[in-house]
Protein backbone atom coordinates (compact mmCIF):
# COMPACT_ATOMS: atom_id res chain seq x y z
CA UNK A 1 0.00 0.00 0.00
CA UNK A 2 2.63 2.53 1.06
CA UNK A 3 5.62 2.88 -1.16
CA UNK A 4 8.76 4.92 -0.81
CA UNK A 5 7.48 7.27 -3.49
CA UNK A 6 4.25 7.96 -1.60
CA UNK A 7 6.19 8.71 1.59
CA UNK A 8 8.48 11.10 -0.31
CA UNK A 9 5.50 12.74 -1.97
CA UNK A 10 3.81 13.20 1.42
CA UNK A 11 6.98 14.81 2.80
CA UNK A 12 7.17 17.10 -0.23
CA UNK A 13 3.55 18.21 0.28
CA UNK A 14 4.18 18.95 3.96
CA UNK A 15 7.29 20.99 3.13
CA UNK A 16 5.35 22.88 0.46
CA UNK A 17 2.70 23.66 3.05
CA UNK A 18 5.31 25.05 5.44
CA UNK A 19 6.85 27.17 2.69
CA UNK A 20 3.62 28.91 1.73
CA UNK A 21 2.70 30.01 5.25
CA UNK A 22 2.60 33.80 5.22
CA UNK A 23 4.92 35.24 7.85
CA UNK A 24 3.10 38.57 8.14
CA UNK A 25 -0.37 37.07 8.54
CA UNK A 26 0.15 33.86 10.46
CA UNK A 27 3.47 33.86 12.27
CA UNK A 28 3.67 37.53 13.22
CA UNK A 29 1.48 37.21 16.32
CA UNK A 30 3.85 34.62 17.78
CA UNK A 31 6.94 36.59 16.85
CA UNK A 32 5.48 39.81 18.22
CA UNK A 33 4.66 38.16 21.56
CA UNK A 34 8.23 36.89 21.79
CA UNK A 35 9.73 40.37 21.26
CA UNK A 36 7.96 41.83 24.29
CA UNK A 37 8.98 39.00 26.56
CA UNK A 38 11.68 39.39 29.20
CA UNK A 39 13.08 35.99 28.28
CA UNK A 40 14.71 36.06 24.86
CA UNK A 41 15.48 32.34 25.05
CA UNK A 42 11.88 31.19 24.94
CA UNK A 43 12.00 27.44 24.33
CA UNK A 44 8.28 26.77 24.29
CA UNK A 45 6.87 24.29 21.82
CA UNK A 46 5.09 27.06 19.91
CA UNK A 47 8.26 29.11 19.42
CA UNK A 48 10.20 26.02 18.40
CA UNK A 49 7.57 25.28 15.74
CA UNK A 50 7.63 28.89 14.53
CA UNK A 51 11.43 28.77 14.31
CA UNK A 52 11.24 25.44 12.47
CA UNK A 53 8.77 26.88 9.94
CA UNK A 54 10.95 29.97 9.42
CA UNK A 55 14.02 27.78 8.95
CA UNK A 56 12.24 25.59 6.41
CA UNK A 57 11.11 28.69 4.53
CA UNK A 58 14.64 30.08 4.46
CA UNK A 59 16.52 26.94 3.50
CA UNK A 60 14.13 24.96 1.32
CA UNK A 61 12.20 27.54 -0.69
CA UNK A 62 14.59 27.56 -3.68
CA UNK A 63 15.39 23.79 -3.77
CA UNK A 64 11.69 22.91 -3.61
CA UNK A 65 11.02 24.57 -6.97
CA UNK A 66 13.03 22.08 -9.09
CA UNK A 67 11.93 19.17 -6.91
CA UNK A 68 8.28 20.11 -7.51
CA UNK A 69 8.92 20.39 -11.25
CA UNK A 70 10.47 16.90 -11.30
CA UNK A 71 7.54 15.43 -9.37
CA UNK A 72 5.00 17.12 -11.66
CA UNK A 73 6.74 15.81 -14.78
CA UNK A 74 7.01 12.35 -13.22
CA UNK A 75 3.27 12.39 -12.42
CA UNK A 76 2.39 13.55 -15.93
CA UNK A 77 4.50 10.88 -17.62
CA UNK A 78 3.75 7.90 -15.39
CA UNK A 79 0.38 8.81 -13.98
Amino acid sequence: MFSLYSILEFTLLILNGFCIINKERVLNKYLRNNQHSFHSDDQSVTMRLVNLILSIQTVLRVPLIPINIVVIVFKLLLG
